[in-house]
């Protein structure tokens, strides 16, 4: 025995219509414009669903249909390329966000952190004042320690 067919799912996107009118009376580029701006306007659901209706039209040829069916095809991979182009950008964003709270944070640490390094540096002397060092004094030689004295 088969197993029962699953219902069909609801669709959930909204259909958009145009004026096809408006198309008569352009020039070929023009109307091309105006259908991708149309095209971009679509959900990607209703450009699948064009491919569907551009492969199963019975009034053209199915060289037309596949020609048809690339053309949306075509649509809906731009549409999906401008939705990843700005996740990228938004990412970008992020990371430059991440960056710069990097950076003050890193601002923040060395100012909390200076009197700590200030304790690790040498201590300095007066710039004025001149410390020589102490010369060796004949007790200290080792000539003087060794010789017996006379």
């Amino acid at each position: 025995m088969p197993a029962p067919f699953d219902p069909d799912p609801p669709r959930n996107w909204q259909r958009k219509l145009y004026d096809e009118s408006k198309l008569d009376g352009l020039s070929r580029r023009e109307a091309s414009a105006l259908e991708t701006d149309r095209d971009m306007a679509k959900s990607v659901e209703q450009l699948v669903c064009d491919v569907h209706e551009e492969t199963h039209d019975p009034g053209r040829t199915p060289l037309e249909n596949i020609a048809g069916a690339q053309k949306r095809t075509t649509s809906m991979l731009a549409r999906v390329a401008l939705s990843s182009e700005k996740v990228a950008d938004r990412m970008l964003a992020l990371t430059w966000a991440i960056g710069i709270m990097t950076a003050i944070i890193v601002v923040f640490a060395a100012i909390a952190a200076w009197p700590v390094i200030r304790e690790w540096l040498p201590k300095s002397t007066d710039d004025t004042a001149i410390v020589a060092s102490p010369s060796p004094s004949a007790s200290a030689s080792p000539a003087a320690s060794v010789v017996p004295p006379l």
